[in-house]
């Protein structure tokens, strides 16, 4: 059991939480730049824009679990870990969900996803063999930037879809992945509150 999960053991019974890619420094600092880019282009009052330190790519979103079970997902994590090399990331194309005429949340996509594919692969597969339920939509890797405020109008929502189509030829920023990280997410204002309590690196 993990420091983080014992000193759990007379905390909260189930805590919310996802397994993710945390960009390095460098390519935060660029991925931020953008994110502000964006800002200026975009309506500032149709978007909640996702703060520097919680930049991310999620591989598997696990909801709230149990801490009898929290050794159980990093056992997963470290049998996929021990079959997955580091791979490059190169965030080239912005994109928006849940599809094109409607920007809800605007993402940063990368040009060689396959990796991260597989490494999504591989821990929902460990995951599965410890009877976790995942979700069963197409995975595409992306980091997100912002989301729509509950106040957005569809019109500004196609507004926005529309600026962003065609940004399949951005350069944001190349990095390395060499780890994944179980993040603990604790809702707050104005963003949550993501604090590690594992990382398997490989």
């Amino acid at each position: 059991m993990s420091n983080y999960t014992n000193r759990m053991a007379s905390g909260d019974e189930k805590i919310r939480c996802f397994i993710g890619i945390k960009p390095p420094d460098e390519a935060l600092d660029a991925l931020r730049n953008r994110r502000e880019q964006l800002r200026e282009e975009l309506s500032e009052a149709t978007f909640r824009w996702v703060s520097r330190p919680n930049l991310h790519i999620t591989l598997h979103y696990l909801g709230e679990v149990h801490r009898s079970r929290l050794d159980d997902v990093i056992d997963a994590m470290n049998a996929a870990g021990a079959a997955s090399r580091k791979f490059d990331l190169d965030a080239a194309c912005l994109g928006c969900f849940p599809d094109r005429h409607r920007a809800r949340v605007v993402w940063a996509g990368f040009r060689n996803p396959s990796p991260a594919r597989g490494l999504h692969r591989r821990v929902g597969g460990e995951l599965r063999r410890r009877d976790f339920t995942l979700e069963s939509r197409a995975f595409t890797p992306h980091v997100t930037l912002a989301r729509a405020s509950r106040q957005a109008s569809p019109q500004e929502l196609a507004v926005a879809a529309e600026a962003l189509r065609g940004r399949d030829g951005e350069s944001i920023c190349r990095f390395e992945v060499a780890s994944m990280t179980l993040f603990r997410s604790r809702p707050r204002s104005p963003g949550p509150v993501y604090t590690v309590v594992h990382r398997t690196g490989f």
